[in-house]
């Protein structure tokens, strides 16, 4: 086998305990609510076992590391309830095609780069808004807007001030509700929590008397810290009298309009909205990083974010072959549209629906009955997941008999097939059924990213360790960013992890978090590292 492949046959070997691991893990998070680990004591114990070794360990041996040491310091977000800031659901076809999305490791920097990747997010999206009843406007189909996957309500908010500000190209002027997650200037709100309609109309009179112009306004539509609603009839007013941008933010109520009887809410949202998002992690069983984004006018989005350098290859935009890279702040997309497909494949609507409507009746009480196709059935777990790496195992081993991509590909093509074949069906589908499609509908539209002849763009190489640890993450479902959490193992696990690393490099102490100066942090993209610095150099000229 080619050296630059991964050994189907390590694979193979160590999928067995992983998965076992994994289905012992999903299985005991509901009776681990209250345990709690020492984080300083485990801390110590990986580093006393270094954390970057001269030679490497065997993957069981790494395994008992994260079941003995790591493992029990986790927060479990994933259990049914909500002790902490946020919902975040896994399920099985979740952790599952997370293991397939890091044993392909494609990269969606433009439609060539991975015909299917790109167009499978067109269709979900589209999918999703048309469940959701948005408005045309916010469909790819359309021609006009279109969605696409985000990793958090941040960054949809992100991606929603540049264009907005992009659409003015003056001075910006923001506004939301108080208590929602961001930094732009802040609203005042009434008792129950939502934006005052006066207080708004107030600041941009005195925003006007400055010689500012008010470019945005985020509405929450169930805010995730609070679960309040704003007027959105009335702010939508506004904001179309001024001009202003008016923004959505539905990440956690924004589930509810998969249901009947909120008629009054899709026609506010369709009639004043210029764009939304929704947490997929709150309302789908998908895992972290899945927060959807819609907008109605998409030229202001490729207008903020589009880049141009001479390093791309010149690429022709296409209603079913959008390059999203334009759209927001990564260059480089991940294959999250394929994990999205498997959860609404593996569920279907009615799934997916009598799961919303289990969590609106226990919002209250925040326990939701537990999943029975996801929970409790060790056996079924490990079935699925051996079939999985047993697929990931065929893939690696096709590679090199195959070409890196179908030069003969259509733009489209792909979804087409999708399309036909049905995105979201009336009712669920078994794991094994859903992984016949992939290598059916799937797999011919893969730029193979992998291939031991792939010399395009740059090199992502994967490996047995990262499709295994990544799948643990997904069951694990972890999230570390409620602020009182300042002792979470996520945090101290990516701060020593990074010092190692960046000692590795021959960086000096100042780049260390031990020295209590600097520090490394893990970003998705080199987009979102330069992003985060151009901030940070920005306020600290303006501290100056």
């Amino acid at each position: 086998m080619n050296r630059w492949l991964i050994d189907a046959r390590e694979l193979r070997r160590h999928s067995k305990e992983t998965t076992a691991y994994g289905s012992r893990l999903l299985n005991m998070q509901e009776r681990q609510l209250g345990r709690s680990a020492d984080t300083d004591s485990t801390i110590s114990h990986l580093r006393e076992l270094s954390v970057f070794p001269s030679l490497g360990r065997e993957w069981p041996e790494i395994l008992s590391i994260i079941e003995e040491s790591i493992v029990p310091c986790v927060r479990f977000e994933k259990a049914g309830r909500r002790g902490g800031l946020w919902e975040v659901e896994a399920s099985l076809p979740a952790v599952l095609s997370e293991a397939i999305v890091n044993g392909m490791a494609a990269v969606g920097l433009q439609w060539a780069s991975c015909p299917v990747l790109t167009e499978l997010e067109v269709a979900v999206m589209d999918t999703l808004a048309a469940a959701l009843d948005l408005h045309d406007k916010f469909l790819h189909s359309s021609g006009m807007g279109g969605g696409l996957i985000q990793n958090t309500a941040a960054d949809a908010l992100l991606a929603v001030v540049a264009a907005a500000r992009v659409r003015k190209r003056v001075q910006a002027c923001l506004g939301m509700n108080n208590p929602m997650h961001g930094r732009v200037e802040e609203v005042p709100v009434g008792p129950d929590l939502s934006i005052s309609v006066d207080e708004l109309e107030a600041m941009i009179v005195e925003d006007k008397s400055r010689a500012k112009v008010p470019v945005l306004c985020v509405a929450a539509f169930g805010a995730e810290n609070t679960e309040g609603h704003d007027n959105i009839a009335a702010l939508g007013r506004i904001c179309e009298r001024e001009g202003i941008w008016f923004h959505v933010d539905a990440s956690y109520g924004g589930g509810t309009l998969f249901l009947e009887g909120h008629q009054e809410d899709h026609m506010q949202i369709n009639r004043y909205a210029d764009s939304i998002n929704m947490s997929g992690s709150c309302w789908l069983p998908t895992g972290l990083d899945m927060e959807f984004l819609w907008v109605k006018e998409k030229q202001w989005m490729t207008a903020a974010f589009a880049a141009t350098g001479d390093y791309l290859p010149k690429a022709m935009d296409s209603i079913s072959a959008p390059t999203l890279s334009k759209w927001s702040v990564p260059l480089g997309r991940q294959f999250r549209s394929l994990r999205l497909w498997c959860v609404l494949q593996y569920y279907g609507l009615q799934g997916l629906t009598e799961r919303i409507e289990a969590k609106v009746a226990t919002a209250g009480s925040r326990s939701a009955a537990p999943d029975e196709r996801f929970q409790g059935d060790d056996q079924g777990f490990e079935a699925n997941a051996n079939l999985t790496i047993e697929f990931i195992a065929r893939y690696f081993k096709s590679l090199e008999k195959g070409p890196v991509r179908d030069l003969e590909l259509q733009a489209g093509s792909c979804a087409a097939c999708l399309m036909e074949n049905g995105i979201l069906p009336a009712k669920g589908r078994s794991w094994e059924a859903i992984l016949e499609d992939i290598q059916r509908l799937v797999t011919p539209g893969m730029c193979n990213w992998q291939h031991p002849r792939f010399l395009a763009f740059f090199p992502a190489k994967t490996s047995t360790p990262a499709i295994l640890s990544e799948a643990i993450m997904a069951a694990l479902g972890g999230i570390s960013a409620d602020p009182a959490s300042h002792n979470a193992i996520e945090d101290r696990m990516e701060a020593i992890v990074m010092d190692a690393l960046g000692k590795a490099l021959g960086l000096g102490e100042e780049f260390l978090h031990t020295s209590g100066m600097g520090g490394g942090i893990i970003q998705n993209t080199a987009s979102d590292a330069l992003v985060a610095v151009v901030a940070a150099a920005r306020t600290a000229m303006h501290s100056k």
